[in-house]
């Protein structure tokens, strides 16, 4: 991608940062919650005495089996203790609240996603990388923090500057995978579901534009954990560094249209070069070609822009893809002016459960 086609895409960029940087404010009553959370417990200390093993008689021959399956349970949750791996929680679970999921995307959810269980604990907190869904384009990984002893956090009356903007978060975070991925837009969320519970939830969704996401080795790495204040400074609530290493494992289910088909958008021919949608996400591109004039590029953008991206569910309920779209980007290749739109859905939709994909006058029926 050359200068101006990386000028182009930042400009187009800058607008949907801002919108998702807003998803993480908090109200008063949540901000104090997660304060506290970490404030009162950050200092306990962990008990590093080990429990003695006891050796059990078993007379009786039947018992043996119970045995070899009780030792080998206790040796395997020995080795996940010792290599940060926790015991794994079902991808329906972790998901649950934040993709509103019902009975039947709950079973869906575990039959494509990849429970993780990586954590990686400093300063008695614990960061750890629950599960992951996504496509061949995107995915998003929730992730928790919570004490290492995993008790219930007490409550206190905190003020963190009510009258001002406070963002929760991280020093520092950051994921990175061993794949070029293309141009990513990534984005860290944190919500508070269940005010009662032992932790504190959050998500990283990652729209790409290369179909390499499956399989790929992912690093999260995070730094001190706090909030900024109304002056915009980062006040350390908890001081460490946690990293962790894990496999982006889960099925894809994309439906993958034909592609090179034309449509027409204000007198211009416009290719539909991608169109893939899946239980979970979606990946549209598009490309004019022979555009000539340099300086018309962004008009050419604007006008992919303005295509009419649907996907028609059963019910005839109407879901805008450029509307739910992270992950926009634009380049230039050669003459031809390219762009892509992508993100999840924040739920699962069953493929029966969908009609059409309409793009422009075009309609691709499921």
């Amino acid at each position: 991608m050359g200068k101006e086609g990386q000028n182009i895409m930042n400009n187009r960029l800058e607008n949907n940062y801002v919108e998702s940087m807003e998803q993480m404010k908090f109200s008063k009553e949540q901000q104090e919650r997660m304060v506290d959370f970490m404030v009162n417990h950050v200092g306990e200390k962990r008990n590093h005495a080990s429990a003695a093993r006891e050796r059990l008689p078993f007379h009786i021959k039947r018992f043996v089996i119970a045995a070899v399956c009780f030792c080998m349970i206790t040796v395997g949750a020995a080795v996940a203790h010792a290599t940060g791996v926790l015991v794994l929680q079902p991808v329906s679970e972790v998901f649950r609240e934040i993709f509103h999921l019902g009975t039947d995307t709950a079973q869906i959810s575990d039959d494509v996603g990849g429970s993780l269980g990586i954590s990686d604990t400093d300063d008695d907190v614990t960061v750890t990388a629950d599960a992951v869904l996504g496509d061949d384009y995107n995915f998003v990984i929730v992730f928790s923090i919570k004490k290492r002893d995993g008790t219930a956090f007490e409550k206190r009356d905190i003020q963190v500057l009510s009258n001002s903007r406070n963002d929760i978060g991280f020093r520092s975070m950051e994921i990175r995978t061993d794949k070029k991925l293309g141009t990513e837009r990534g984005y860290f969320r944190f919500y508070d579901v269940n005010p009662d519970a032992t932790s504190i939830q959050f998500l990283y969704s990652c729209a790409t534009n290369t179909n390499d996401s499956i399989g790929a080795k992912a690093t999260a790495s995070f730094i001190d954990f706090g909030y900024y204040n109304s002056s915009t400074k980062f006040v350390p609530i908890v001081t460490g560094h946690w990293d962790m290493t894990f496999p982006l494992n889960y099925a894809d289910s994309t439906r993958h249209f034909a592609v090179n088909q034309k449509i027409k958008q204000d007198g211009k021919t416009i290719i539909i070069k991608k169109a893939d949608v899946s239980l979970v996400g979606f990946y549209l591109e598009f490309e004019i070609r022979d555009t000539g004039d340099r300086e018309l590029k962004e008009e050419m953008l604007d006008i992919i822009d303005r295509i009419p991206m649907e996907l028609v569910l059963a019910d005839g309920k109407k879901i805008n893809l450029r509307d739910k779209s992270k992950g926009f980007s634009g380049w230039i290749d050669g003459n031809n002016i390219c762009a892509s739109y992508g993100n999840v859905f924040y739920e699962i939709i069953p493929i029966e459960q969908m009609d059409s994909l309409n793009i422009g006058s075009f309609t691709m029926d499921f």
